[in-house]
């Protein structure tokens, strides 16, 4: 029996949470920084950014992760080609442990992907060119 050449990927869904049931957008160039990435600092600065209209991908990391370390320079050039329409966000797992619990990351690198009122866990350990690949 032949499988399904065109078979829907499934993506990974993130607990439900506060951070994901709040409304998304409506203050476009508010009260965020610019610059790729950002690191972030606080549960509030990390609100701030999931108000915002655009995009945001976060990097959960921490500063003993080797892969961490490795996909660094990656994130930050391909944010810095995306700013002004992306904000990429890191965010250190021991710092903000709350929202880390919160969304669920149990392992990192862990990329989300927070679009108008959907979120995708992109996962980890990924080859340079894919932040910028085409998706199908």
């Amino acid at each position: 029996m032949a499988k399904n050449s065109k078979s829907k990927k499934k993506r990974k869904s993130v607990p439900r949470s506060s951070l994901l049931s709040k409304k998304r957008g409506g203050a476009s160039g508010g009260n965020v920084s610019s610059g790729n990435p950002i690191n972030v600092r606080s549960r509030a600065e990390f609100e701030r950014y999931l108000d915002d209209d655009r995009p945001v991908i976060v990097d959960f990391w921490a500063p003993w992760c080797g892969p961490c370390k490795a996909m660094g320079p990656v994130f930050e050039k391909v944010g810095q080609e995306f700013e002004g329409k992306v904000h990429f966000l890191k965010i250190d797992t021991e710092q903000l442990q709350d929202v880390s619990s919160e969304l669920g990351i149990r392992s990192i690198p862990t990329l989300l992907v927070f679009n108008g009122d959907e979120v995708i866990v992109v996962g980890c350990l990924l080859p340079a060119g894919a932040l910028l690949a085409p998706t199908p």
